[in-house]
């Protein structure tokens, strides 16, 4: 039930978030793209992921409690 509430209700750019991180997800996974990962993920790029995950944190928790 939770799925179909998030599905319905979530935002463009929330859904854009989500495709941006499920490859760097992916890629982490494996040592050989570790190197990879550290030259696209900036402190800037990662700042930037950390507050749009606790925003999107935050608004999964509140659909959750609804």
């Amino acid at each position: 039930m939770i799925i179909t509430k998030l599905n319905e209700q979530i935002a463009k750019e929330d859904q854009e978030f989500i495709d941006e991180l499920i490859p760097l997800n992916i890629k982490a996974r494996y040592p050989e793209d570790k190197e990879r990962i550290k030259k696209i993920l900036t402190n800037r790029r990662s700042k930037s992921i950390l507050k749009k995950t606790e925003k999107f944190y935050s608004w999964i928790k509140t659909l959750l409690k609804q």
